[in-house]
């Protein structure tokens, strides 16, 4: 029996990338792609909001310093709370603050794609990475610097603020920042059966 393959062109980012796939088994694929997409995000929006709020909060109610506790403390528990059922949710940068976080190569080669096309002009909210791979799927999001980030990771720090980072994090890279730019990326990741 002879086997139908088609090649279809996608746009990826600002390039073009050619897939090739068996015809008999597309929908099936693409279907489970697409619900693996749909939870990744999911996950990812659940994360940014739960860690979003919970900053904010602790920046309203104990100043910049409670914040970086937070990000310190709590930020790795959040990332847990919605890593569960073979998914890991978390966030990486090209400039890290803690050195235990730093991106794999996937993480890192998404990271400049994310840069070059923000660069170029293209909206963050419009980039994403997929890769389903043998027996992992995984999705990359960019994380964009704003004003509440700018506090801890812009270019003009506080000193009692920049004295709680360099008591934690004495290698920090995580600062000189601006508003809009990629502060790093979202990384989920899900193991297949």
């Amino acid at each position: 029996m002879q086997k139908l393959t088609r090649t279809l062109v996608l746009p990826v980012i600002s390039s073009l990338c050619l897939i090739t796939y068996s015809a008999k088994a597309e929908p099936q694929a693409a279907l489970n792609e697409q619900a693996l997409q749909a939870e990744a995000k999911a996950r990812i929006a659940q994360f940014g909001s739960t860690l979003k709020g919970t900053l904010k909060q602790a920046i309203q109610s104990g100043g910049l310093v409670k914040g970086i506790e937070v990000c310190r403390d709590e930020a790795p528990r959040i990332a847990e709370t919605y890593s569960t059922d073979g998914w890991k949710v978390g966030r990486t940068s090209h400039k890290v603050r803690n050195p235990d976080n730093q991106p794999d190569s996937w993480e890192l080669e998404q990271i400049n794609r994310f840069q070059k096309a923000m660069s170029g002009g293209q909206a963050a909210a419009s980039l994403m990475v997929t890769q389903l791979q043998n027996d992992r799927f995984r999705l990359a999001k960019p994380i964009v610097t704003e004003g509440l980030c700018l506090a801890c990771h812009g270019s003009q720090i506080a000193d009692d603020v920049q004295a709680v980072l360099g008591e934690h994090y004495p290698q920090d890279l995580a600062t000189g920042f601006s508003a809009g730019e990629l502060r790093g990326i979202f990384s989920v990741e899900k193991s297949l059966p």
